[in-house]
């Protein structure tokens, strides 16, 4: 697996900054009165268990006002963020009530933040690796590259960070008892998606890789027991040879209705790379036992898997899942069936470009699949393409939207009240577009100074953008 992101851009401009200490807990007092807050959870990447990327309870931002959104407040954490952040909606902290904002950045930070205004309620240094000779990230400092996901019911947040799954009191950063969960050695493994939890809140599943490919180190999908703190379960796509990576910021995907997990691998460090289950998009049951899996047949330059599957299933279809893979090829496959084969394959990016990665977002309503381009391809340009669910069950492209430099890594889409948001990667932007037309609606222009690599969150009328210098960025109209 080589780099993801592109180059970085200028100046970082910083509206409220949090100083982090080495593992310690800051709390922030008195932070401005925000007065009451509801509405909806973003507890999950991509809102939910499929990672659909779909908010389907927004209601604020729509395509009328779309066009007239505006910076509302920019945060520093200080270091490079690529995880989607997720949000409390009604946390009472000392005394008030507000929608929280959790995320973190490759430094190790992890912050917990007023989403009415951006000041930081409490914040962690969670610690962080530095690997020599990798250029992934700013100095090859790694801590926090996925997302968090919280538990309503016990009040906690929970964030893998530097080898450890923690555990936080969601409104006061304090860490629950017999947390972390220690589940891999940070000095071999460094990259770690967003966390998957089951629908009762059993278990976690957290995966792992290796930037850069650097020696030793095995990929793997840890099943992590909730009420014991232990680890149960290890899942290593390359068994004891090296590499097998599992990569995607989304974490793994998790279907409900069979309990069912579903991951993408990248390539292991032998002959051939797709021994065992590398380079395969998996299905495993929640004990994770392989249930089904397929090596597609790849060419190119480095042709792993750097996405999380996205699950969908449009009516009169059966349960379809869709992985983006490195060598510019989009999969589509049918849910417990993986062993028989893609049903569809397109030629979406540049056959070399190697950062067509990421995972699409599907809108049920429109039968849409969103995805990111990366590059230009013969049949496909850079920017977003939204493919339409046939009768047949075959994606075919209804609208593409060219923007953005060509090559780069871009963010996963979003979409929510008939607006779909992508973030062009080292362009710098984060742009809105008609879900249905493919209109765009309103970019970002210069307002964020840093690459788009992070999948953006639109929850009660504000979008939050993750951004390469370290940032947060809201925006609303």
């Amino acid at each position: 697996m080589t780099r993801r992101h592109g180059r970085k851009r200028s100046a970082l401009r910083v509206l409220a900054t949090a100083c982090l200490t080495a593992a310690t807990l800051t709390v922030v007092g008195s932070p401005a009165r925000s007065g009451a807050a509801s509405g909806v959870d973003w507890y999950t990447y991509g809102f939910d268990l499929h990672r659909s990327g779909e908010n389907p309870s927004e209601t604020t931002i729509g395509i009328g006002n779309a066009p007239g959104m505006h910076e509302l407040w920019a945060t520093s954490l200080g270091g490079v963020m690529v995880g989607q952040a997720m949000v409390a909606s009604g946390i009472v902290i000392g005394g008030f009530t507000r929608n929280v904002v959790y995320v973190g950045d490759e430094q190790g930070h992890f912050a917990a933040i007023n989403q009415a205004n951006g000041a930081v309620l409490w914040k962690h240094s969670l610690g962080s690796t530095k690997i020599a000779g990798c250029g992934d990230v700013d100095n090859g400092v790694f801590g926090i590259g996925g997302a968090a996901t919280f538990h309503r019911a016990t009040n906690t947040v929970y964030i893998a960070a530097n080898g450890d799954v923690h555990a936080f009191d969601m409104a006061s950063g304090a860490e629950r008892s017999g947390w972390p969960v220690h589940f891999s050695n940070p000095k071999e493994v460094t990259s770690y998606g967003g966390l998957t939890a089951d629908p009762a809140w059993n278990a976690l599943y957290v995966q792992a890789g290796s930037h850069c490919d650097i020696t030793p180190y095995h990929g793997s999908l840890t099943k992590i027991d909730v009420a014991t703190h232990a680890v149960v379960k290890v899942f290593k796509p390359a068994g004891r040879v090296n590499g097998g990576g599992v990569w995607g910021a989304g974490g793994a995907s998790y279907d409900p209705a069979t309990n069912h997990v579903f991951i993408a691998t990248g390539n292991a460090l032998t002959s051939p790379e797709y021994y065992k289950y590398a380079n395969h998009v998996v299905e495993l049951d929640s004990n994770l036992k392989v249930v089904g899996s397929n090596y597609p047949g790849l060419t190119g330059v480095d042709v792993d898997f750097g996405a999380t599957p996205i699950l969908y299933q449009a009516s009169g279809c059966p349960a379809q899942l869709a992985a983006k893979n490195k060598s510019g090829v989009l999969l589509v496959y049918t849910r417990g069936h993986l062993s028989d084969g893609a049903t569809q394959r397109l030629q979406v990016a540049d056959i070399t470009d190697q950062q067509f990665n990421g995972l699409p977002a599907y809108s049920a309503a429109l039968r849409t699949l969103f995805v990111s381009n990366s590059s230009d391809s013969a049949d496909y340009r850079r920017g977003l393409i939204a493919f339409k669910v046939g009768t047949d069950c075959k994606l075919t492209k209804s609208w593409s939207q060219q923007v953005g430099p060509n090559r780069s890594s871009t963010s996963p889409p979003t979409f929510a009240n008939g607006v779909v948001y992508y973030g062009d990667g080292y362009g710098g932007a984060e742009h809105a577009f008609n879900a249905t037309t493919g209109q765009e609606l309103w970019n970002s222009g210069f307002q964020i100074a840093g690459s788009v690599y992070a999948a953006p969150t639109v929850v009660n009328g504000v979008l939050l953008v993750p951004a390469w210098n370290g940032t947060l960025y809201a925006f609303g109209p």
